[in-house]
């Protein structure tokens, strides 16, 4: 089960995820140095970058490639994993209990700027 642990992880946010957004999630990756973003979700007019940890280890090198990449355009970044729901700078972790509502989470904790008057078909209001 170990070796498949992150695999389902992943494949539980994205059945989560899916009926609470407008555009589906896509994937990031760059080839040098090698680093990938498991999901780019769009909320409103903002993309957010998503990393899913099955785990409590959330360390993730390729979400901060990304963020250093594209800061400018980056407001918030989401971590799902089993650590408890927290917001710790722009990194907003949302245990994997809570996928069900991740697009409200998120709509609440991006920067007023990025905000619009509804989220996701209104989903996240």
């Amino acid at each position: 089960f170990s070796e498949f642990k992150g695999a389902f992880a992943e494949n539980y946010v994205l059945q989560a995820l899916m009926p609470q957004l407008d555009v589906a999630p896509r994937y990031w990756t760059n080839e040098r140095p090698r680093h990938e973003v498991d999901y780019l979700i769009q909320l409103a007019n903002t993309v957010v970058p998503c990393e899913v940890k099955a785990g409590t280890n959330v360390k993730s090198p390729s979400l901060k490639y990304y963020f250093g990449k594209y800061a400018d355009a980056t407001p918030l970044r989401v971590r799902f994993s089993l650590r408890n729901l927290s917001l710790d700078g722009d990194v907003l972790n949302i245990p994997l209990y809570l996928c069900d509502i991740a697009a409200k989470l998120i709509g609440e904790n991006l920067p007023s700027a990025s905000r619009t008057t509804g989220v996701a078909n209104g989903k996240a209001d």
